[in-house]
């Protein structure tokens, strides 16, 4: 009895080995715990950059300040200003009494000196100008204002001609009396082409009353 039990326990005992070793996995390893939060740190990095590669900021990216453009200047001419009474209004170069640009005074062709006007009454001054000096004045010569109160729009005055030596000429501009009651003088000059003033100064004195009882009448030039 005892041997048919030993016989009969042996392929049993050999049989449980066999299963035992058939079943037997390898046991998983632990995992260190600093390896593992590291993991997920990078792992939640790179779900960050992600989402911001994929879902870029609704904020506008600054924009650059454009730089400004310098401004062109453009070339201005300076025109006659009003002075103190003393001829002294534009401060262009005046030629020398014995320059080759002379003029000469004529007389008045019209608006005598002590003609009085009614406030704001327009009226033309003309004056006889001689050309006493030994150039030809051609058409870029002109009358200019220089100085007393301004009672004209138009401060320059171009010659339409050539004046050779010798020659006269007539030149007159429009102008209006003041509102203001009083005695006025305004002073012009002859200029040549290159900006220069010479000769002699013309100029229209006047009145301006409520009446024309002093009046005078303008007495044309011989």
């Amino acid at each position: 009895m005892k041997l048919f039990a030993i016989h009969l326990g042996l392929p049993i005992l050999i049989l449980s080995l066999l299963a035992a070793c058939g079943t037997n996995q390898p046991p998983t390893p632990t995992m260190d715990s600093g390896v593992l939060m590291t993991q997920v740190a990078e792992t939640v990095v790179a779900e960050i950059t992600r989402n911001a590669f994929l879902n870029p900021s609704a904020t506008p990216a600054p924009t650059e300040t454009p730089i400004p453009l310098p401004t062109a200047v453009l070339p201005t001419v300076a025109l006659p200003q009003p002075g103190t009474g003393s001829q002294t209004g534009n401060s262009a170069q005046v030629l020398p009494s014995d320059s080759p640009d002379s003029a000469l005074f004529a007389g008045d062709v019209t608006v005598a000196d002590g003609t009085v006007f009614f406030a704001n009454e327009s009226f033309t001054k003309k004056w006889k100008i001689q050309n006493n000096g030994t150039t030809t004045w051609n058409t870029g010569y002109k009358l200019v204002y220089v100085d007393g109160k301004i009672i004209s729009e138009i401060l320059i005055v171009s010659l339409t001609k050539p004046v050779a030596p010798g020659e006269s000429i007539e030149i007159g501009v429009l102008m209006k009396a003041p509102s203001a009651l009083g005695s006025y003088t305004t002073w012009w000059r002859m200029m040549n082409d290159k900006g220069q003033f010479f000769g002699d100064s013309v100029s229209v004195q006047f009145t301006v009353s409520t009446t024309k009882d002093a009046g005078a009448t303008a007495t044309p030039a011989g």
